[in-house]
């Protein structure tokens, strides 16, 4: 939340510190314990931030790391219980994200994959 705040008030460097360490807390949370799904899932929101900002940055090779593993974690999440509709909502937004950096990319192809599997698991919710 702090990183969020320093990122409304346009203070980027302060917002990265927050959202680093929010992401090292996360990680070492689910090394300790990597059954706990809802540790796994925070840590997907930590990843998400990070590759956010590196997006803004424009370092798109950071921010392509950052939302592959969420979305594999992710992934993992909704293969455990196909059941949680919060999770297979992440995952469509996750999914989305990825696409749009492929596309900024230019790798349509791959954005067109990730969209249609974004799609298929949204109406899969209806």
């Amino acid at each position: 939340r702090m990183g969020d705040l320093r990122l409304s008030q346009e203070k980027e460097g302060e917002a990265e510190e927050y959202f680093r360490e929010s992401l090292g807390i996360m990680r070492e949370l689910v090394e300790r314990d990597g059954s706990n799904v809802g540790w796994k899932r925070d840590l997907t929101v930590s990843l998400i931030r990070m590759g956010d900002l590196r997006l803004s940055q424009e370092k798109e090779g950071e921010a392509e790391e950052y939302f592959r593993e969420s979305l594999d974690i992710m992934r993992e999440l909704v293969a455990r219980d196909g059941s949680n509709v919060g999770w297979k909502k992440d995952l469509v937004i996750f999914l989305k994200r990825m696409a749009n950096l492929r596309v900024l990319q230019e790798q349509e192809e791959e954005a067109e994959k990730l969209y249609k599997e974004a799609r298929d698991i949204r109406h899969g919710l209806e």
